[in-house]
């Protein structure tokens, strides 16, 4: 429409899986855009959703129009990634909640970004701040809270005005599907510098390395091999049979969807050809 405002989010394709809209990006463009985000005003919230989240926003109205109103939202299921791959967005690629912390890690701080923690387990939460520090040369933590009694909403007040007095660059939220969709869309407008991001299983994956990874003080395993560590950890993760039978139908709907395509382009070539 012309004199509408273009959304920073609509520059962002999305393709559909059912009516959830995911976004057409890999773990080398999400990086891209969050050191991006780091040195501006934050423009929306961040999802992290694996096969099971995307089924469950299928039945769910409420989760899925907070996942399509959000800024971002990335798929750690590979084998969604391809779907988009099939249905023409060349960059799609699967972003693990570990492999985005992990990398972020590495690069803020030698640009000055901080981070909070916000999670559902007091444990982890210690276990994760713990391997961090230890793990990542000069990070710097803003702070760690874990979830209260409250109503998202008063809980939601409360974090704002702690966050928006330390101003850390990100803040990561650890807590179940649909909570955490729901606790990033409504602290998300309340904040001045921050971004939030849905952790998917990244404190999980990060608090059982510090126990089970080499001590990274002692160098016997470089950042590459503990990506790829981090990496295999985040996969592991396994599905329920709907999930990975609802997985199965929208495969091959996107293959059969594919093949149609590619047969309508070959009868309107022979057609010209033959006029």
């Amino acid at each position: 429409m012309v004199g509408q405002k273009t959304k920073d989010s609509d520059l962002i394709k999305r393709y559909f899986i059912g009516n959830t809209g995911l976004s057409a990006v890999n773990l080398t463009v999400v990086l891209d855009i969050m050191h991006q985000l780091a040195e501006r005003q934050p423009l929306g919230y961040i999802c992290l959703a694996d096969a099971g989240v995307c089924y469950a926003a299928g039945r769910d109205e409420a989760l899925n129009s907070l996942l399509n109103r959000s800024f971002l939202t990335l798929t750690s299921s590979s084998a969604i990634a391809k779907i988009g791959k099939k249905k023409g967005f060349r960059s799609c690629g699967p972003v693990y909640g570990a492999q985005l912390l992990h990398n972020l890690l590495l690069t803020s701080a030698m640009h000055g970004h901080t981070h909070f923690f916000y999670g559902k387990h007091s444990a982890e939460l210690r276990q994760l701040k713990d391997y961090v520090k230890n793990s990542y040369m000069g990070i710097r933590i803003a702070g760690t809270a874990v979830r209260g009694s409250l109503p998202v909403t008063e809980e939601a007040d409360a974090l704002a005005e702690s966050l928006n007095a330390s101003q850390p660059a990100f803040f990561w939220c650890g807590l179940p599907s649909p909570q955490q969709e729901e606790l990033l869309a409504t602290l998300q407008p309340k904040l001045t510098g921050t971004t939030c991001i849905g952790a998917g299983n990244a404190f999980k994956v990060l608090a059982e390395a510090g126990l089970t990874l080499p001590d990274p003080g002692k160098r016997t395993l470089p950042g590459e091999s503990r990506f790829l560590a981090l990496k295999l950890k985040s996969r592991s993760v396994r599905q329920p049979l709907p999930v990975l039978l609802w997985l199965l139908k929208m495969r091959l709907q996107a293959l059969l969807s594919g093949n149609k395509a590619k047969s309508g382009k070959r009868s309107r070539k022979s057609g010209s050809k033959r006029a």
